[in-house]
């Protein structure tokens, strides 16, 4: 395998990835990205994937990153069918991350923290690859939404840990346990989150702004167009 050849070809994707999918400038800069997948490595991120089975064993045939041009970039990201659920489901997902923040700040959070993270990993993840269609469905169905609809799916989870609604907190718990492939995904996920000493952050912006929070917002985009986001 080429040293790094997978972190090298995600790094270089990213910025076409990002534009072409309509993810907000702001959200992730490349800078933090790179961090990202750099302490990461090969080899956790082979390891992450392959609990469900979508990439080989070897990346022998990735074609040397520094010789792809930005158009090739561009067109993958654009030939990948599941391009335009993107930006709505990171959106949905960083509205509801806020919302449960937010409450679990005032100390009326009622659902452990790493259940919430673990369910909503799954339910944003799985709508990209294959293996996601059958969880997908089976929390459709719990959730009383539609699985070709990821982005109201994290939603409504959402909704039922705001609600303390532990009945439906615990068949979706209980679903992804029932899809061992992605049980295991998601505590490896975890585990690796856990185990970060990622300084990286996230930033969700839901309108209207307030004048501090815009001035926040100002600055980071300057810090990201200084490191080049």
């Amino acid at each position: 395998m080429k040293e790094q050849s997978l972190t090298n070809a995600l790094k270089a994707g990213y910025p076409d990835f990002k534009e072409t999918s309509g993810v907000p400038p702001w959200l992730v800069p490349n800078r933090s990205f790179a961090v990202v997948v750099d302490e990461l490595g090969d080899a956790r991120l082979l390891e992450a994937s392959r609990c469900l089975g979508p990439l080989p064993d070897t990346f022998n045939d990735i074609s040397d990153y520094k010789s792809s041009s930005v158009a090739m970039w561009r067109q993958v990201c654009l030939d990948w069918p599941q391009l335009p659920l993107v930006a709505g489901i990171i959106t949905s997902l960083m509205e509801s991350v806020n919302r449960i923040m937010a409450k679990q700040a005032i100390g009326d959070l009622k659902v452990e923290p790493q259940v919430v993270f673990r369910s909503l990993m799954v339910i944003a993840f799985a709508p990209f690859v294959p293996q996601g269609r059958a969880v997908m469905q089976d929390m459709a169905a719990i959730l009383e939404s539609d699985a070709a609809n990821p982005a109201h799916l994290v939603t409504r989870y959402a909704d039922a840990v705001l609600y303390d609604d532990q009945v439906t907190l615990t068949r979706i718990t209980d679903c992804i346990s029932d899809h061992h492939d992605w049980a295991c995904w998601a505590d490896f996920l975890q585990q690796l989150a856990l185990s970060s000493s990622w300084s990286c952050k996230l930033v969700a912006v839901t309108p209207p702004l307030s004048e501090g929070l815009a001035d926040v917002l100002a600055d980071m985009i300057k810090e990201a167009s200084t490191y080049g986001a």
